[in-house]
């Protein structure tokens, strides 16, 4: 069914994987927020601190220390938060850019959480039950962006001592595989979710988001294509990550070779060799991006 012939769905979620230019993007709905309440990866608090946490990277006593404030934050609570209604007075709409891999389980552990159980023929990959997955006010959409660039940009930020506080660099964090999985399942309940690449978002800003807007009824308004840089504090619970995005003046402008991984700079003369490991990387996740690429759609 097109999108013009239903209602406006309540909620819009954004499914990326880390290091996809997503938060570029999220910043172009945040010129829109007369209309949307702006979320900025929401399930992360319930994937890596909250009481149902299945990320390895924090431990139970960092979470309590560091990350007191979402201690509560189980998968029905923050799902909850994602879809549900606003007060009279507030945003009725609701856009949330979140990473895939926040909707799964981490190899050996869990296949469901205790505030969402699922039924136990149920296929659905995911953590969440099919039918808060698949409620009709929630319509999802997918960005992805080529292992090449993505996955050289995540390791610079994970290192003993990083400014993100990731520590260590995990490549099972990459998240293509998650991105396909959700994906795949969408469509084998018969959602035709739209999937745009980073690489035609920057070359025709325009384009592609009227087309992702007219996709998830949203009136396209060229302000959204340009804003004033600077630390926004809608990004501190991941701070370092955002240095580029917040230094950006636009849609793939205002980017410095200082925010930028060598790799991905026009202005980097020289492209120093990558580490083994992230070439495995790359090679390892190569796969699930080109099957993804084809179903990218442009205006």
């Amino acid at each position: 069914m097109s999108p013009s012939r239903i209602a406006k769905p309540s909620t819009v979620v954004l499914w990326v994987h880390p290091r996809s230019t997503s938060t570029m993007f999220e910043c172009a709905l945040l010129q829109r927020q007369d209309e949307f309440r702006v979320l900025h990866e929401p399930m992360g608090d319930a994937w890596y601190f909250g009481n149902e946490r299945i990320a390895p990277r924090y431990s139970k006593h960092v979470c309590e220390r560091d990350h007191p404030q979402y201690s509560d934050s189980s998968f029905a609570k923050v799902w909850g938060h994602i879809v549900g209604e606003q007060p009279s007075g507030s945003p009725q709409r609701t856009f949330s850019k979140d990473m895939a891999q926040y909707l799964f389980p981490v190899k050996g552990s869990v296949t469901s959480v205790p505030s969402l159980p699922k039924e136990r023929s149920d296929d659905n990959p995911t953590l969440l039950p099919r039918e808060e997955l698949l409620d009709p006010s929630v319509h999802h959409t997918f960005l992805i962006r080529t292992p090449q660039r993505a996955i050289p940009s995540y390791h610079r930020l994970c290192y003993p001592g990083s400014p993100t506080g990731f520590e260590y660099w995990d490549p099972e964090e990459a998240g293509y595989k998650e991105e396909r999985k959700l994906f795949d399942y969408l469509r084998s309940q018969g959602v035709d979710p739209l999937i745009i690449d980073s690489d035609d978002l920057l070359k025709d800003p325009e384009g592609i988001m009227r087309m992702w807007c007219e996709n998830s009824q949203i009136d396209f308004d060229p302000k959204m294509l340009s804003w004033d840089e600077g630390t926004r504090k809608h990004f501190e619970k991941w701070a370092g990550f955002h240095t580029a995005a917040e230094n950006s003046t636009g849609v793939g402008k205002g980017l410095k070779e200082e925010h930028c991984t060598r790799h991905e700079s026009p202005e980097a003369k020289e492209k120093p060799a990558l580490p083994e490991e992230v070439l495995k990387a790359i090679e390892d996740n190569m796969a699930d991006y080109n099957y993804l690429k084809r179903f990218c759609r442009k205006p």
